[in-house]
């Protein structure tokens, strides 16, 4: 929906001259949606299970299970997104090597895709809880909020921005949307968690973003020229991206870590 709406906004906004923009971002927008789509499958699976631990109002055991569930999510996301962020462009360059109508490597695209990428992805814990709490009508209203703060700030910044306006809009009523989430489960479903999220938040967006940037500067000058080569290099960002988060990860919540490594050995045994 929010792509058909940018579509309609781009064309009516920028006129004749959107087509080559319109064909632009919707490559990036397809590989972003992708990416989305496999990190909520991911964690699809948790909702049911959340449902009855929060029938049983057992609140320590709720907020142990949401503080471990929340680290694996924000632990497999944030090396999900250094990933696109940084392999994001080398693919463009091999996806779009024989398209002549114009020119698809885009940094600025780079950068905020990555940055829609991120917000979609550290909402999952709060919309998992949410949903499995069946609050659809208390949040309601809220979720429109953010589709018309969307609309409303696109509009406003595309004769600014041309079509990065767009994704502007869409990073603001992300904004928004997960700070309304996080404020509204930690008021009513699972209290006490607004300031250990939070700096759980702060801890992997820094460690994506310098991990990222760092990548991105040692790989400036690689040009690629296949899908092979692609491959080979996001398997060298991957090895990185699994030891950086890992490291970091286990420094700062050691004893989580302990704990999910402990659970994981009962449940395989």
């Amino acid at each position: 929906v929010l792509y058909n709406t940018d579509l309609f906004l781009i064309t009516v906004f920028m006129g004749a001259g959107s087509l080559v923009e319109v064909s632009i971002y919707g490559v990036y927008n397809l590989i972003a949606l992708s990416v989305i789509n496999i990190i909520s499958s991911i964690t699809s699976g948790v909702q049911a299970s959340f449902g009855d631990l929060l029938v049983s109002k057992d609140d320590t055991k709720i907020k142990n299970v949401f503080r471990k569930f929340e680290l694996i999510t924000f632990y497999i996301i944030s090396i999900i997104y250094i990933c696109f962020t940084v392999l994001l462009g080398p693919f463009i360059q091999v996806y779009t090597a024989s398209f002549t109508d114009a020119n698809y490597i885009n940094f600025g695209f780079v950068v905020l895709f990555s940055i829609i990428v991120v917000c979609q992805g550290i909402r999952i814990p709060t919309v998992t809880v949410v949903a499995a709490a069946g609050h659809y009508k208390q949040t309601q209203f809220r979720a429109l909020a953010e589709a018309t703060i969307n609309i409303v700030v696109s509009i406003a910044l595309i004769p600014i921005f041309k079509v990065y306006g767009i994704l502007l809009g869409t990073i603001t009523a992300y904004l928004y949307r997960n700070t309304d989430l996080l404020l509204y489960v930690n008021k009513y479903l699972i209290k006490g968690i607004l300031t250990p999220t939070l700096k759980r938040m702060i801890m992997f967006i820094t460690t994506i973003v310098a991990t990222s940037a760092s990548l991105l500067y040692l790989m400036k000058d690689i040009v690629i020229y296949s899908y092979f080569q692609w491959i080979g290099l996001g398997i060298g960002v991957f090895i990185v991206a699994v030891i950086v988060i890992t490291t970091v990860t286990y420094i700062i919540h050691k004893e989580d870590v302990k704990e999910i490594i402990s659970f994981i050995k009962r449940f395989v045994g």
